[in-house]
């Protein structure tokens, strides 16, 4: 699978599944968050009412949306505290689990640094990952995930040495 890193905001990230990581209480607060619901005319944050997704550990919503970049987008409740790469894994581990029927996914990566991006990598490679060289017939997966973009705050000379590290330690985790 293709993985790569961007810059652009959530509600023009074109893809299939965009998964999100959200702080319990931050669906009203945070800025991203705000504008992406805009974008889908308050679709998000009516569907986390109805549902009662409040961003707890382990929470997870998923929202078909219109007017955005992203056929779908999952909540995925990351709890109180401050932004850890564990977040990142997490959010990239449930989202690409999620988009394992569709080509492809958009992780906003959760953090800021190298770390979380290594992390989410790491997790979007290893949560689609189906060992299939087994199975004949009816048992083969028809489709599967082609490609995965990690939707970072800013990029830096790190960012992309911290894609390829995250890269190569799924690959290693697959073998």
């Amino acid at each position: 699978m293709k993985v790569t890193l961007s810059t652009e905001a959530l509600a023009k990230c074109r893809a299939d599944l965009l998964a999100v990581g959200v702080r319990k209480g931050a669906l009203e607060k945070d800025a991203a968050l705000k504008a992406l619901d805009r974008a889908t005319k308050n679709a998000i944050k009516n569907a986390a009412k109805l549902e009662d997704f409040s961003g707890k550990t382990g929470e997870v919503l998923r929202v078909a949306v219109r007017g955005v970049g992203a056929k779908v987008v999952l909540l995925v409740g990351l709890g109180d505290g401050a932004p850890k790469a564990k977040d990142a894994r997490a959010v990239a581990v449930r989202g690409a689990g999620a988009a394992a029927k569709y080509q492809s996914v958009a992780i906003a990566v959760v953090g800021e640094g190298a770390d979380a991006i290594a992390a989410a990598a790491e997790g979007v490679l290893t949560g689609c990952h189906k060992f299939t060289r087994y199975l004949t017939g009816e048992r083969v997966p028809k489709r599967q995930l082609e490609s995965a973009k990690l939707v970072i705050a800013k990029r830096d000379a790190g960012s992309q040495r911290a894609l390829e590290r995250g890269v190569v330690l799924a690959d290693s985790i697959k073998l």
